[in-house]
């Protein structure tokens, strides 16, 4: 009809037609940039964050979109790795790159999420592991697509392959190692220190209180001061008395280390345990045959000394091993322990009083064991275990010296306690990340909900 023809009425109503169109347009231009915008704000979280993130589409498996952080983590230049194949990112392992890819995928089209560990590849071709969360997302632009987020867990990896590591020499060490916290409660205890208490399984014992491993007079008398000692001075040595599950005693050497965090605040104790039973046997059989003393003296591979008030006047062949001397005359000539020894021990004690002090121990009550710094002919230092005995030789009371190399003893110590502060620190991080993902998730919600779709992560359990 021509609109010459038309009547006002039409014309009025084609009029008001044409308004409620041009509003439309209007409000879908606003919608359209308010979007935009929407979706700049995302791309400039997306960068900020210290994860990689990428958007993967779902029909066709290719890279939409990409922040710096994951360019850089895989090598790439930016913008490189956008409308390539999601399978770049994947390292041939038992399966191949497609294969990872169509596993996760799988995963996804059954929950609409998937998390773990997977080996990816950078652009040179080195491998390295991430931590990978993966969901399905309505993107206003690029339409269903995968949003993952990687996170670069190398690092995390070399540490657990350490933790295992020294986890299995911890398992493996003939010694008993335990540790407890402050209040002396069981935190762990190794294979050798339950197998020697007479038990069957650590999850008898962790949790107790170590006093199962004492009667109330060992406590008293010997346990609590000891344990009072480490706390005090950080270190201690010394024989103290165990109890087995049934109820037997048997003598144990004690190696006490106080452990501390970051701070220096103190957080528990480890204590490597020998149980010396047969030793004491031997000692005693020492003592009361010269004749299988002499033996023992001549064949042991012990390093083993006499010593009278003037000094050393003899020595075996073990002896001269240990302090690199050719010759009796040459280890004898040096005559007090003291001109073996470093100025000062470990702790800063004159090693000449540490070492005088330990022999009238040892002469008064008949034996001494202690830890003492020693020095050989060539200069270097070694730590070492000694036993002083008592005994009376020609009508003399002398003192037989027993020297143990325990460097190898002191390493193991010094290593768990690295693992211990290694596993405190990795459960920080791990903290860590769960806060940075629940963070991501929340915003991945919020920006489902104002495009007015239900959140994609279920985050219920935050309000328990």
């Amino acid at each position: 009809m021509d609109d010459n023809n038309k009547t006002k009425e039409q014309l009025v109503a084609e009029l008001a037609q044409m308004q409620k169109r041009i509003a439309v347009l209007e409000e879908s231009k606003i919608k359209c940039k308010q979007v935009k915008e929407e979706l700049r704000l995302h791309a400039a979280m997306m960068d900020n964050v210290v994860e990689g993130v990428y958007l993967i589409g779902w029909d066709d498996l290719l890279i939409k979109w990409t922040n710096e952080k994951l360019v850089r983590m895989f090598g790439y230049d930016p913008g490189e790795m956008v409308g390539k194949s999601v399978d770049i990112v994947n390292a041939p392992t038992k399966m191949t790159p497609a294969e990872t890819r169509i596993s996760i995928v799988d995963v996804l089209k059954k929950t609409g999420e998937w998390h773990g560990e997977v080996r990816n590849i950078k652009r040179d071709g080195t491998h390295f592991w991430c931590s990978a969360n993966v969901s399905l997302f309505d993107h206003p632009e690029y339409g269903k697509v995968m949003v993952s987020v990687h996170t670069d867990i190398t690092e995390r990896k070399k540490a657990e392959e350490e933790m295992r590591r020294l986890a299995t020499i911890v398992e493996q060490a003939a010694e008993g190692i335990a540790v407890v916290d402050i209040e002396d409660n069981i935190q762990f205890a190794n294979q050798a220190w339950i197998a020697m208490h007479g038990y069957e399984s650590g999850n008898e014992l962790v949790g107790k209180h170590l006093s199962i491993f004492h009667t109330q007079e060992q406590l008293k008398n010997d346990i609590i001061p000891f344990n009072e000692a480490v706390k005090q001075s950080g270190y201690k040595v010394g024989e103290v008395m165990h109890m087995r599950k049934d109820g037997t005693i048997f003598p144990a050497m004690m190696t006490v280390t106080l452990l501390k965090d970051e701070q220096g605040k103190p957080y528990g104790l480890v204590g490597f345990a020998q149980d010396i039973t047969e030793r004491k046997k031997a000692e005693e059989a020492m003592r009361e045959s010269k004749i299988k003393l002499q033996v023992l003296y001549d064949s042991s591979s012990d390093a083993i000394m006499l010593l009278d008030e003037k000094g050393f006047f003899d020595c075996n062949d073990a002896t001269l091993r240990l302090f690199g001397c050719t010759t009796k005359g040459e280890f004898c000539s040096r005559h007090h322990p003291a001109e073996f020894s470093p100025a000062t021990q470990p702790d800063g004690t004159d090693s000449m009083v540490y070492a005088k002090n330990n022999i009238a121990f040892a002469l008064k009550e008949g034996s001494m064991r202690f830890e003492h710094l020693h020095r050989r002919l060539d200069g270097s230092d070694f730590s070492a275990e000694v036993l002083l005995d008592a005994m009376v030789l020609g009508g003399k009371k002398v003192l037989q010296a027993r020297v143990y190399d325990i460097t190898d003893r002191k390493r193991t110590e010094g290593e768990l306690k690295s693992n211990l502060k290694d596993l405190q620190q990795f459960k920080e991080l791990t903290v860590d990340r769960e806060s940075v993902m629940i963070g991501l998730k929340k915003e991945v919600n919020q920006l489902c909900e104002e495009l007015g779709k239900p959140g994609k992560h279920n985050l219920s359990f935050l309000d328990e």
